[in-house]
């Protein structure tokens, strides 16, 4: 039986080669349906049962003649689990899952996989007043295709929703969806068949789900040491703006650069120390926003050995704080014998009038070491 993994990430796709590192110090639970246990109340909504074979292996939960315009899959509303809680105190980093779709009565195509996490407002009997972010993977498994695996980023650390995250209000006496008093206490976690914001048409389904896993990994974050402006002129705020996420922001002034598209932009760098020893990856997390409709900006590290700048993500900007994160970096040639890490932040937009400027602000970077 094939079994296909799919990394999908918010903003960074991670690696086959370097989840090994990753997976050293990370702690896993996973639902495999063994014995017939379900320890999450995991539920299509009826009919469902756990089969003692035929998963992805073994056991797995299967659910046949569901009448729906959407598969949704769901822990038990009000069941504390391990896949509830507060994900920022346990550094949650993804969320996983195996799905096989053995029946649907028209077709399965064109239906992205989505997550949703769920705040009930305590109240988990009463679905009007929920709310979630959710973020869309790839599709959903056809007939025929056999067992397919999913992974979902959880930008668990992030204090605003990054790029890729949606809210939802799931009913009509939801609130204003809160990322950080949701990513704090997660009440239910559901698996989505399609766009959460389409209607579908009808349809009987038989489809089973297996190894339903969340996954941990401790980090320790880095200390911001220094603070270069390369291009551009600072014009206030440094360090102690960047340590938090809270509307208090360096900001630089863009200078010139030597070509067309970085004519107008930014560069910094932020120098940090972590105590880590031997370290096997990292995550960069920045909130920033620039002074006009639109620019672009980079994330760079210093490699070590080469001593040249390696891009590590790019992202685009507004004049709305926006938060970015990536993960999964390969540490080994980022990180100095003394824990030395250097990142280089950049800026740039694009307007053919020689007589610009911007502002950049960055109200947080964060470093994090695994």
């Amino acid at each position: 039986m094939t079994r296909v993994r799919t990394f999908v990430a918010p903003l960074a796709v991670v690696s086959l080669a370097m989840a090994p590192a990753a997976a050293a110090c990370a702690d896993t639970f996973t639902e495999t349906f063994t014995n017939g246990i379900n320890t999450a109340g995991w539920s299509y909504g009826g009919n469902e049962r756990i089969e003692a074979a035929g998963g992805n292996p073994g056991a797995y939960l299967h659910t046949s003649e569901l009448d729906t315009f959407a598969p949704q899959l769901w822990t038990e509303p009000g069941r504390p689990s391990n896949f509830t809680g507060d994900y920022r105190a346990r550094q949650v980093t993804s969320i996983g899952i195996d799905l096989k779709t053995f029946h649907v009565d028209f077709s399965a195509e064109d239906r992205p996989l989505t997550l949703i996490l769920v705040h009930d407002n305590n109240t988990p009997v009463d679905f009007d007043d929920d709310y979630g972010f959710y973020f869309m993977g790839p599709n959903i498994p056809l007939v025929g295709e056999g067992w397919l695996s999913y992974e979902f980023e959880i930008p668990s650390q992030a204090a605003q929703p990054p790029q890729g995250w949606r809210p939802i209000e799931l009913g009509f006496k939801s609130p204003e969806p809160d990322w950080n008093a949701l990513i704090k206490n997660v009440r239910r976690v559901q698996f989505f068949y399609g766009d959460p914001e389409m209607f579908f048409i009808f349809q009987m389904w038989e489809v089973g789900a297996d190894n339903i896993s969340i996954t941990s990994v401790p980090q320790s974050d880095a200390t911001l040491t220094g603070l270069n402006v390369l291009r551009g002129t600072l014009m206030s705020g440094g360090l102690p703006e960047l340590a938090e996420s809270d509307n208090q922001s360096l900001r630089v002034k863009s200078g010139f650069g030597s070509t067309f598209t970085e004519l107008h932009s930014m560069v910094t760098d932020v120098t940090a120390n972590t105590t880590v020893s031997s370290p096997t990856t990292l995550g960069l997390t920045i909130e920033a926003r620039v002074s006009h409709t639109s620019g672009i900006g980079r994330l760079r590290l210093l490699n070590h050995n080469t001593t040249q700048y390696d891009q590590v993500g790019q992202f685009a900007l507004s004049g709305i704080d926006t938060t970015h994160a990536f993960s999964g970096i390969a540490a080994a040639n980022y990180v100095s014998g003394g824990g030395d890490i250097t990142v280089q932040v950049r800026t740039t937009v694009v307007v053919p009038i020689f007589a610009f400027t911007y502002d950049t602000f960055i109200d947080h970077l964060r470093i994090t070491v695994n």
